[in-house]
């Protein structure tokens, strides 16, 4: 019948040979690598505490299904925001908050973790060597890096 034609068509193994590189691109998962970008965590003294909790859960039970080669961690990591509507300062118990949430799920021994500061994370930091710079002191990337960085991925045999 007519649906089971159109089936066999579209699963068929196809394939396309790029000579120049010596590489098959096909319908397989070759070559093929996950990657999640999580955002805006805003990790909070003050407000939304089931956050952190969130993060936990995401880090032990979700990386563990979805399996990522790299977990983006994409700025605005904390809230630094005062009680006050109008005040921000960065607060180092957001920054633990953070480390505590990916430390006790051991998540960077399950992925790499790329995160990067948001401008939240930047509140009051008039430096890099600012004492208030918590990233430097908290975050994955930060003790090793400066401003910005660049990572390579080696994936399969690549």
């Amino acid at each position: 019948d007519e649906d089971t034609a159109r089936h066999k068509r579209y699963s068929a193994h196809q394939s396309v040979s790029v000579d120049s590189d010596g590489v098959t691109i096909d319908d397989s998962l070759r070559h093929t690598f996950w990657f999640i970008q999580i955002s805006d965590l805003h990790l909070s003294v003050h407000f939304g505490p089931k956050r952190a909790p969130d993060l936990e859960q995401f880090c032990r039970e979700y990386i563990d299904i979805m399996k990522p080669s790299v977990v983006l961690a994409t700025g605005d990591l904390t809230d630094a925001r005062t009680r006050d509507p109008m005040g921000s300062r960065v607060f180092e118990e957001e920054w633990l908050m953070y480390w505590n949430a990916l430390n006790k799920t051991n998540v960077t021994t399950k992925t790499i973790w790329l995160d990067i500061k948001g401008n939240h994370d930047n509140f009051n930091v008039y430096g890099w060597n600012s004492p208030n710079n918590f990233f430097q002191k908290y975050s994955i990337r930060g003790p090793n890096t400066t401003r910005s960085y660049r990572y390579s991925l080696r994936h399969d045999t690549e």
